[in-house]
């Protein structure tokens, strides 16, 4: 033995590995979203990635710019493994559909066998002190009267379109309404809507929704009936409240706003009009006591009342 070798030092013992057999790689899908910003590698050729616009539960959406020509665009890519991306394929076959100026736009979709994704119209949102905001949900709140009936009958007449050729959306909400730079709005987030000549999702997915755009019929259709055109009225209407008075209806901010005694518990289902934060808003109580009614006998019948409604009130 060596001077300084330990006694229980044993010769290292080496064998000759056999090659492993040629199996399916069970990470071969992770490894297709390893680029930048999660971007799937297999589509790096079509785009070139700028940023990640945002993300959901079955999707996540990139700024990208188009590689044949530099356009800009919004690509929705279907999360892998995921049961829900299905949801992305069945999503196309309405959007696919829908032409309107205050529609974002359908400009491709494919589906292959480890992904799907869908190409719409990238909007550059609106600057406002200094942030840029994509969307009606991060837009600071209340806005200016006449912003807020602009906005609003930008997404009527998007939604008017949609019903007209028997498509509901089920699902607005703030941030499915995108903003051009000139404060115009185009909806988008059709995923999870319904048409009348077939396609259907299940009405649990509106689970993601912030609760003040669920609807009653949404919680509970046994007692409050079915979905149809006048559920988009109602999430149009939650969106006009927010614009009009920074505060969700049926909230217990607004309650407390209003400076009402008692708990907000025993007045959960009365609405605060809008001229209880301001005398100058009374002109659209009518308005969003029709729009936000519990009972669905109680809002517009069609969006075509509400427009005319709006009409009147900006020529005022």
């Amino acid at each position: 033995m060596r001077d300084g070798e330990s006694k229980d030092k044993k010769p290292i013992e080496t064998i000759e590995e056999e090659p492993l057999p040629d199996v399916e790689d069970e990470d071969q899908e992770a490894k297709e979203m390893e680029g930048a910003f999660g971007f799937p590698l297999s589509l790096r050729d079509r785009y070139e990635p700028l940023g990640v616009a945002g993300d959901d539960s079955y999707a996540r959406v990139y700024k990208v710019r188009k590689k044949d020509g530099g356009a800009v665009r919004a690509l929705k890519v279907g999360h892998l493994k995921v049961p829900g991306s299905e949801i992305l394929q069945k999503e196309s076959a309405v959007w696919r559909s829908l032409r309107h100026p205050n529609i974002v736009p359908l400009i491709r979709y494919e589906f292959l066998d480890d992904m799907t994704y869908l190409e719409n119209e990238y909007l550059n949102g609106i600057s406002y002190k200094g942030t840029v905001h994509t969307s009606l949900s991060g837009l600071p709140k209340p806005v200016r009267e006449q912003y807020a009936v602009s906005l609003v009958r930008d997404i009527a007449e998007g939604l008017r379109y949609a019903h007209e050729i028997g498509v509901r959306h089920y699902h607005l909400q703030a941030g499915n309404v995108l903003l051009t730079p000139k404060l115009r709005a185009k909806v988008s987030g059709f995923a999870r809507g319904r048409n009348e000549i077939g396609f259907s999702i299940k009405d649990s997915d509106v689970k993601d929704a912030d609760a003040a755009y669920i609807t009653p019929e949404q919680k509970d259709e046994a007692k409050y009936g079915n979905l149809g055109r006048r559920t988009d009225i109602y999430q149009l209407g939650v969106i006009f409240y927010e614009l009009l008075t920074g505060y969700l209806p049926y909230s217990p901010e607004a309650y407390q706003k209003s400076g009402r005694e008692g708990l907000f518990e025993d007045h959960a289902d009365e609405l605060i009009l809008p001229s209880a934060f301001r005398e100058s808003l009374e002109k659209y109580d009518p308005i969003l006591t029709r729009m936000l009614s519990r009972k669905k006998s109680g809002r517009y019948f069609i969006l075509d009342e509400l427009i005319a409604d709006l009409d009147k009130i900006r020529k005022s």
